[in-house]
This record gives C-alpha cells, structure tokens and sequence, in this order.
C-alpha cells in the first residue's frame, strides 16, 4: 500500500530534465545566476559604537564578480565589498566571530556572457 505523503512529496519536486550534451541537470526555472555559500576569513573585529560592530573579512573568491546575499554572522545589517576580495560587514550586537575564524557567506554568481 503507498502512503499518500510519499505521492505528494514526489509531485511536488520540481522536474529537471537531463542535457546530454552537457552531461548536467537543466533548471527548470531556466534562472542563470547561481547561488552558493564560500568561507571567509574575520580579518578583524572593531566596535563602531554601543551596539555596533565592524567585522572585516577576506576571501578569494570574494574577488569574483559575484552579489553577497548574506554571510553567517550574527545581526547583520549592512556589508560592502570592497576590491581585493574584502567586505565589511556591519552588525547589530555580538557577532559571534573572532580574529581567524571561517564565516559562511553566501554569493549570487553573475551569469557571464
């Protein structure tokens, strides 16, 4: 007997279609800007204010041309890349990271043409 939780689980996957070519899944969605979480150094930590804090952080892959979407420090308000693979980002609170610690960031790749 098959339960009715696995048929509807099963339908409501998104169906991907094989390239032979390329030897890849397509998207269904066709969407060409690609979304993935990269580690980023903590370059330093400095206080901005009573509950402001600056977290600096470093990254090869920073230097790509790529959107941040949102890195995994706590209270996150505001981040800016900077050239040379930096960003700041700038947080509400403890952010929870020290000097040399890996920080998830997750990018949003620009498709090239």
């Amino acid at each position: 007997m098959e339960s009715h939780a696995c048929r509807a689980t099963n339908r409501s996957q998104p169906h991907q279609s094989f390239d032979q070519e390329n030897g890849r899944h397509k998207s269904p969605k066709g969407n060409k800007n690609v979304k993935h979480a990269i580690l980023a150094k903590v370059i330093s930590v400095k206080k901005q204010s009573r509950c402001s804090v600056a977290v600096r952080l470093e990254s090869e892959e920073l230097r790509d041309e790529a959107v941040i979407v949102s890195t995994g420090l706590d209270g996150e308000r505001t981040h800016i890349k900077s050239p040379g693979g930096g960003l700041e980002v700038t947080c509400k609170g403890d952010p929870r990271a020290d000097v040399g610690d890996a920080v998830p960031v997750v990018v949003e790749l620009q498709p090239r043409n």
